[in-house]
């Protein structure tokens, strides 16, 4: 008989990222109806045509209506082309769909950095700043987001009290957006059109000399990014004899003003 129809589904968006998972799906047409996922009957023969990495891994099942690659398994600024044979039973005519992949190439050519190299919890304001990074015409613009690796605070899955305490601190002067609580990175700026921000951070780990590992991330309109890490120290609050100093004199203010 005649070949079917045959659909392959775009993905989302225009470009794909090599750094993603890929997942798209097919359907045969019978009656102008696709047939269901779970019709066994129905045979899929998926290709894709376009250089490969020594990571190409496909991780769907043969004879799928689904095709999913790994991470890392396609080239980033190369177009494929990936396509899909189908037939609504053994021995029956096949049907063929193609569509093309064009994989996202992240920006480049950039650096970020945070000053001061040394500072104090709560207290010292950081500032973070990207500068210098381009990419296509049609991935712009560009955004910015900045987070803390959570390698670093090696906070249990429930942290104690004075930990507790100390993230509710920073959280209450920086608006940051979760508190490592189990997970691997907490946000400091979300995505921002702004390429200078500033944000003050908690106190580093004693056993890593205060050290708090923070990461800056560029991104495109279609999500590819290139990330930057910087180490920076956060001494506890008070540390200095500045910030003891304002703090004595602030309350010391407030005393004079409740008794007058």
């Amino acid at each position: 008989g005649d070949p079917p129809v045959v659909v392959v589904n775009r993905p989302e968006r225009a470009k794909i990222n090599a750094d993603e998972i890929l997942t798209i799906s097919g359907s045969v047409l019978a009656n102008g109806t696709a047939v269901p996922a779970s019709d066994l009957s129905a045979v899929y023969v998926w290709d894709i045509v376009g250089p490969r990495t020594a990571e190409f891994e496909v991780q769907s099942l043969a004879g799928s209506p689904y095709f999913a690659l790994g991470k890392e398994s396609l080239i980033p600024g190369q177009t494929y082309t990936l396509e899909l044979r189908a037939a609504l039973m053994e021995g029956a005519a096949f049907g063929t769909a193609k569509i093309q992949l064009q994989v996202n190439q992240a920006p480049t050519s950039g650096d970020c950095s945070v000053n001061p190299q040394v500072g104090e919890a709560v207290v010292t304001d950081f500032a973070l700043a990207c500068s210098g990074w381009t990419d296509e015409p049609e991935d712009l613009p560009l955004s910015y987001a900045w987070s803390v690796l959570h390698a670093n605070f090696n906070f249990s899955t429930e942290p104690n009290e004075h930990d507790t305490y100390r993230m509710m601190l920073w959280v209450s002067h920086s608006q940051a957006h979760s508190t490592p609580k189990g997970g691997l990175t907490t946000a400091l700026v979300q995505k921002t059109l702004s390429k200078k921000n500033q944000v003050v951070l908690p106190e580093g780990e004693v056993e890593d000399e205060h050290k708090i590992v923070l990461r800056g991330c560029v991104y495109d309109i279609f999500q590819g990014r290139a990330c930057v890490i910087r180490r920076v120290q956060v001494e506890p609050f008070g540390s200095s004899g500045a910030t003891t100093a304002r703090y004595q004199y602030g309350r010391s203010n407030r005393q004079l003003l409740a008794r007058g």
